[in-house]
């Protein structure tokens, strides 16, 4: 019986120290933030009132990292992931007062309106075809490589594929100026949004 009793407690010993270092890990290894998490459910349901739940499941995940305290309140950044879309890596964020009332006087950026527009989400423009389009339209050749980004733009209010032309550059730093051409293509439908010249002057 002592020897049964001895070796009960060695186990018990064995699996409480064991236990201890597998909480101090996960607690360890668990992200950290300062944003309460009835904020982060706030925050949850305002993105999901415009890309509907299912599709916030999937693609949007909140960044314990980037998401912090602020003076006006919690600044909150989630990352717009698609695995379809290769191109689709983008950050989404807005601020949010003590309540977790979003502040839109700073600005919503990167949240695509699924829910109510669902051809915005559906993305049918790839980077080689966005570039196609804009030699279609004739953007100028440039004096070097295009510059090609899938981003938000605010005045559309979406997602947008953005091409930027080069054709003039002079100086560096606090001297650098440069001009050339830019256009706006929808990524749903491959439409021009806009198309245009841009200065640094």
């Amino acid at each position: 019986m002592k020897k049964i009793i001895s070796v009960l407690f060695l186990v018990f010993v064995f699996l409480s120290i064991n236990g201890c270092k597998c909480r101090a890990y996960l607690e360890k290894e668990k992200p950290r933030t300062d944003v309460p998490e009835f904020i982060i459910k706030k925050a949850d349901k305002f993105v999901m009132s415009k890309t509907g739940e299912k599709f916030f499941r999937k693609n949007i995940s909140f960044d314990f990292f980037k998401s912090r305290k602020i003076k006006e309140g919690y600044f909150i950044r989630y990352n717009y992931v698609r695995t379809e879309y290769p191109f689709v890596h983008e950050p989404v964020y807005f601020t949010v007062d003590s309540t977790g009332k979003p502040l839109e006087k700073f600005g919503i950026v990167g949240i695509p309106d699924c829910l109510h527009e669902p051809q915005d989400c559906n993305y049918k423009i790839d980077k080689t075809m966005a570039k196609e389009i804009a030699q279609k339209e004739n953007l100028a050749r440039g004096i070097k490589k295009w510059s090609v980004s899938f981003r938000w733009e605010n005045e559309f209010n979406r997602y947008i594929w953005h091409i930027i032309s080069t054709t003039k550059e002079t100086g560096t730093g606090k001297h650098y100026k440069a001009e050339g051409e830019e256009i706006m293509i929808n990524p749903f439908d491959g439409s021009v949004l806009k198309k245009g010249k841009w200065y640094i002057r």
